[in-house]
């Protein structure tokens, strides 16, 4: 069945195909993959992802030590 996702506090999309959606986050970026994704509303505050989401992976930036 259909699954929807919102995302809040986000800092852009940074990809976008039916298969698979990565956003910007303050940590670092949102990997959100699936079948059917699609993004029915975007604004300054969230993101809705609607579609079948199989997964939902936090890549973290690697800050220099």
């Amino acid at each position: 069945g259909n699954l929807r996702l919102t995302v809040e506090n986000h800092q852009g999309i940074i990809g976008y195909q039916p298969q698979e959606i990565r956003i910007k986050v303050s940590a670092g970026f949102l990997r959100i993959q699936g079948e059917d994704l699609s993004l029915p509303a975007i604004s300054n505050d969230e993101i809705i992802i609607d579609g079948e989401i199989h997964s939902l992976t936090i890549l973290l930036d690697k800050e220099d030590a």
